[in-house]
């Protein structure tokens, strides 16, 4: 709050704005939800104000997260959406990959499985151009988790099996619950 009071004593409008935006995840980590969203909505407003594009996209993705947690699909999706062309807009291709990670568990959750592979599948391409191994560890695994759904094992298997070398040491809690994913199709 300290800052976000120093960001508005000067001024720095794009500041405030991102500060909100923290403030918001904060209250998103503690199941406060609709601080969260409040922080959000004001964050986009002031980043949608001084023409920050990058800001506008990252607060409609944290948007989208907010309305995700609370099993509102169809409001996560919309947000999703908007955040995913303003992303592609600026060439931000990190945020890109995150919003189709997030976009497929959407999907997944939904029981659009076959989409949710498709999409996860473009995020996965993403995270590997850009070099983020811990999300390209999670796209296979969100893969061969969709995948497992669909009841297709062999592709399933060979996705987990990609998974956990690369979330191994970046993410052990991800891969170990890919591991326990491949035991159940191996057993």
């Amino acid at each position: 709050l300290e800052a976000l009071d120093i960001f508005r004593r000067y001024g720095d409008r794009t500041r405030e704005g991102d500060a909100l935006g923290n403030l918001g995840d904060v209250y998103r980590e503690q199941g406060k939800l609709a601080r969260a969203v409040a922080f959000y909505t004001e964050a986009l407003a002031i980043h949608r104000e001084v023409g920050d594009r990058r800001g506008e996209g990252m607060a409609l993705a944290n948007l989208g997260s907010a309305f995700y947690v609370q099993g509102q699909y169809e409001r996560t999706r919309e947000f999703y959406t908007e955040a995913l062309a303003i992303h592609r807009e600026v060439g931000d291709k990190r945020s890109e990959g995150s919003i189709l990670l997030n976009f497929g568990a959407v999907l997944f959750c939904e029981g659009q499985l076959e989409r949710a592979v498709e999409i996860f599948t473009k995020a996965l391409a993403i995270h590997r151009e850009v070099g983020d191994r811990r999300l390209e560890g999670i796209a296979l695994g969100n893969i061969g988790d969709a995948l497992f759904q669909l009841q297709r094992l062999d592709e399933a298997e060979v996705a987990f099996r990609q998974a956990i070398p690369i979330s191994d040491g970046l993410f052990p809690i991800v891969a170990s619950a890919f591991r326990g994913s491949l035991a159940l199709l191996v057993a």
